[in-house]
């Protein structure tokens, strides 16, 4: 009878992750379904553990078991490649993680799945040359960034076209800035020194 119970209980358990997973793998043996479904707030994850730490690939899902991130730990931190969802299941970002930081070229997307802005991150930091797009799809400006900061030449655009262009220096704006009308046409300037 023990045993009957037992296996009962297993494949309650296997049918109830299975059907939370909505097809995905199943819960990696290391952790039960128990202690994954005793982690709901408003999302939980399942994954490897050792020493209290989060190792290996690990899914972070929202309440209604569909994907928030996935990605890998070591030594309880964000490593390589991350993947992160909206709530409706469409990508809202993806990159690498390097110690915890955010670390080379990272993508973000609207909920539209269209592209909302693309560069390279350093210690968790803007850095580098950056695109950043409207919610249609179009380039709305670019330019480079250090420390998360704008620095050096951005250029901004309105209907795929070049509406102005200057320098920032530590965010601000700087110097002499150009200023387009629809034609591509200089029509003002002005000076932020």
């Amino acid at each position: 009878m023990q045993k009957l119970n037992i296996f009962l209980l297993c494949f309650i358990t296997a049918l109830a992750v299975a059907c939370n997973s909505g097809g995905e793998d199943a819960l990696p043996s290391s952790t039960s379904a128990a202690d994954s479904l005793s982690k709901r707030t408003s999302q939980y994850g399942y994954g490897q553990m050792e020493n209290n730490q989060k190792i290996g690939y690990w899914k972070h899902l929202f309440a209604d078991s569909t994907i928030e991130s996935c990605g890998r730990y070591k030594n309880n931190l964000k490593q390589e490649w991350w993947e992160y969802y909206y709530f409706g299941g469409n990508i809202k970002a993806k990159g690498k993680y390097h110690q915890g930081f955010k670390e080379g070229r990272w993508e973000e997307f609207y909920e539209n799945g269209k592209l909302k802005s693309a560069g390279d991150y350093e210690n968790n930091l803007r850095a580098n040359w950056w695109k950043l797009y409207s919610q249609t799809g179009e380039l709305t400006h670019e330019g480079n960034f250090t420390f998360n900061k704008k620095q050096g030449h951005w250029i901004y655009y309105k209907d795929g076209k070049l509406e102005s262009e200057g320098t920032y220096e530590e965010g601000e704006a700087h110097g002499l800035w150009k200023y387009y009308n629809g034609k591509g046409e200089l029509i003002h300037t002005f000076d932020f020194e």
